[in-house]
């Protein structure tokens, strides 16, 4: 946030006092905002940006378990808010359940947006994710940083400072990659060229009119060159009415899940300002008075026709033993284990690319909440990928498969999450998947894996090294993470699959790449790892970084003797005999 261009908050429908939104502006307030306890959802805030900017980005930091499941972003160019002020969707995004870290870690979410210039800022916040720590189903965000940057207005002086400007702000919008308002700029050049001798006539009509101080006229001159210059949008062939505007694409830096969509219906309206409809003509207002409640009609006497049944005698139920039964809806049989539910709004708009290629019914099957249906939906979107004769159809689909892919590696099942590696890599393969392609997928993908190395199950354990290792030989970054995974010491010494993954790693790295002066990984981060767990407690520990130092010794010879001078000396000498063993 630019610091001498504060923002502040106009509404906010549920703060603590001690804890309000205004304090995510405020330098000196590290409190961050947090809603009243059981609040109504959704919460309402709207930022007032003071000046009309161009908003680029959000950076959010949410509570450890006070986490909010999904905000929606409006915003406007109005200058005054009132019931006929119109807001533009942006987008929505979601925050992440944050169980992995049993609700201690905090998530940043980097939200870009496509230079949206806005006067204000708007955000919904529909409800919080089911935390055991949260039971007052309170929400907060910790921090929040607006990026932007001012809007600039072309000088309007002359006719050629005019051109001028406007030629700069194509160049400009053309190195930021803002394709769409180089168009722009570039429309209003063409504009200007075929009614150059008519501007030039109000240019020098509005330099007579500024000597005579009839600012009144040069008002209308400068209306007058604004419309020649800008498009003419209204006279353009009108689309199709939508009912629903098509949302701004927001991106996700983290790579969290993020999905882009209209939001649902606002429920009933609260007091101070609130939801009109989340439609194109979205409407903020100020709720009048509420109008005097008008008496009640007393209830009418309702005679049954007959006469009620004689009372049986209770039966003794023990309650610990009574089972409890919830019959479903009549209009809605109850789901049978073997069949896809439908696609929820969000898994749709995920999935809009794969739905394209494949259908609904298909991609719902990957998409179910049952594990065996979750695991042969993926199994068969890969099979239908390899299907497709054409080569960019393949990679479309691979891309629009993306979000599902890392849903699976997410996924805590073994049954589900070790078929979905080794699905991945074959379907990489089958379709000679590389170069940037590739590259962009393993970015994606290699972090969730990497945390899964170690894992006390043999078979996550030894699947995760398959496709960590996979990644390394397809892309020199995932090869640096790799490396840097490697020498880094877990947090606690008593992490003994940790360990050894990290010794397999680095078994596997020395081989690959080498090291000291002939390799690419360094002797003396290697040694940091290895060295404390010559003596460790764990025997299966000691034998493996008994096999990794003998390899650097191999390699490196005297140069490891340095950082063996506080090893005892029975490890020592069991190093000198290691060396007579064949290698393994």
């Amino acid at each position: 946030m630019n610091q001498n261009n504060p923002y502040s908050i106009v509404y906010c429908s549920s703060e603590e006092p001690n804890h309000r939104f205004d304090n995510l502006f405020r330098f000196d307030s590290p409190q961050g905002w947090v809603s009243t306890q059981n609040p109504i959802y959704p919460i309402e805030i709207i930022i007032d940006l003071k000046s009309s900017i161009i908003v680029t980005g959000i950076e959010i930091v949410s509570h450890q378990f006070m986490i909010a499941n999904k905000v929606v972003l409006y915003g406007t160019q109005s200058e005054k808010l009132n019931s006929l002020t119109d807001w533009d969707i942006i987008g929505f995004f979601t925050f992440n359940t944050n169980q992995r870290s049993q609700w201690v870690a905090r998530e940043l979410k980097h939200i870009n947006i496509d230079k949206k210039q806005l006067r204000y800022l708007r955000l919904i916040i529909e409800g919080v994710h089911d935390c055991p720590p949260n039971r007052t189903l309170q929400c907060s965000f910790v921090s929040f940083n607006i990026l932007s940057r001012k809007t600039k207005k072309n000088r309007m002086n002359t006719l050629s400072d005019l051109v001028e400007d406007i030629t700069q702000s194509k160049l400009d919008a053309v190195a930021e990659e803002n394709y769409a308002a180089a168009a722009e700029f570039k429309d209003q050049l063409d504009n200007i060229a075929e009614h150059r001798p008519e501007l030039e006539i109000i240019f020098k009509k509005k330099i007579e009119a500024l000597s005579n101080e009839d600012y009144l006229a040069v008002d209308e001159m400068m209306n007058s060159i604004k419309s020649i210059i800008d498009i003419d949008r209204e006279n353009l062939p009108k689309p199709e009415i939508i009912k629903q505007p098509e949302p701004v694409i927001v991106t996700n830096i983290q790579n969290d899940e993020f999905t882009i969509d209209e939001p649902e219906q606002s429920p009933e309206p609260s007091d101070g300002f609130f939801l009109t409809g989340f439609g194109q003509n979205t409407v903020i207002a100020i709720a009048e008075e509420p109008p005097k409640e008008e008496p009640k009609p007393e209830p009418v006497k309702v005679v049954d026709e007959y006469p009620p049944p004689e009372p049986q005698p209770e039966k003794k139920i023990k309650k610990e033993r009574a089972p409890k039964f919830n019959p479903p809806p009549p209009d809605k049989p109850p789901q049978k284990q073997d069949t896809a539910e439908e696609l929820s709004e969000d898994f749709r708009s995920e999935a809009e690319v794969l739905i394209s290629f494949f259908g609904e019914a298909a991609v719902a099957q990957a998409y179910s909440s049952s594990w065996a249906l979750r695991s042969q939906g993926f199994e068969k979107i890969c099979i239908l990928i390899k299907g497709l004769k054409n080569p960019d159809d393949k990679i479309k689909a691979i891309n629009g498969m993306t979000p599902l892919m890392r849903r699976r590696l997410s996924d805590g099942l073994k049954a589900v999450y070790c078929p979905a590696v080794e699905q991945i890599i074959d379907l990489c393969t089958s379709v000679s998947l590389q170069g940037s392609h590739l590259s962009t997928l393993i970015h994606q993908l290699f972090p969730i894996v990497i945390t899964k190395l170690g894992d006390s199950n043999q078979r996550i354990n030894d699947v995760s090294n398959h496709f960590v290792f996979w990644c390394a030989e397809k892309d020199k970054t995932a090869m640096n993470e790799l490396i840097q995974y490697s020498v880094k010491p877990p947090t606690s010494p008593n992490q003994y699959h940790i360990l050894l993954a990290k010794m397999s790693a680095l078994t596997y790295l020395i081989d690959k790449i080498g090291i000291g002066e002939k390799g690419k990984m360094r002797l003396g981060d290697v040694m940091g790892l290895i060295v404390p767990c010559l003596d460790s407690r764990k025997e299966e520990v000691r034998k493996n970084s008994f096999k990794v130092m003998y390899s650097c010794m191999k390699l490196c010879g005297s140069s490891c003797d340095k950082y063996l001078k506080n090893v005892p000396r029975i490890i020592r000498d069991q190093l000198a005999a290691a060396k007579e063993e064949p290698t393994p």
